[in-house]
């Protein structure tokens, strides 16, 4: 995680700052700059997301999510 924090700062999406909570860790936080990308990379997966669903219906979807939902708390009971 620290290697990817490291390389975003790099590009300078994102930087460190003080943690009042703990001495050694910092903060990680966009810039300006990245947070101009997350708003264009948010706009680019909402197109990109409303293209793919574009024509299927609405409940088939709600199905497949809420079947989505119960494997996973299957899952999630299985592992304890």
């Amino acid at each position: 995680m620290q290697r990817l924090a490291n390389v975003l700062a790099e590009e300078g999406l994102v930087e460190f700052a003080e943690n009042p909570n703990h001495r050694r860790a910092k903060l990680v936080r966009l810039t300006p700059r990245g947070e101009e990308v997350l708003r264009e990379v948010s706009r680019r997966q909402v197109a990109w997301s409303n293209q793919l669903a574009k024509g299927l219906d609405t409940g088939a979807i709600a199905d497949a999510a809420a079947t989505v939902k119960a494997l996973r708390e299957r899952l999630e009971v299985r592992k304890t």
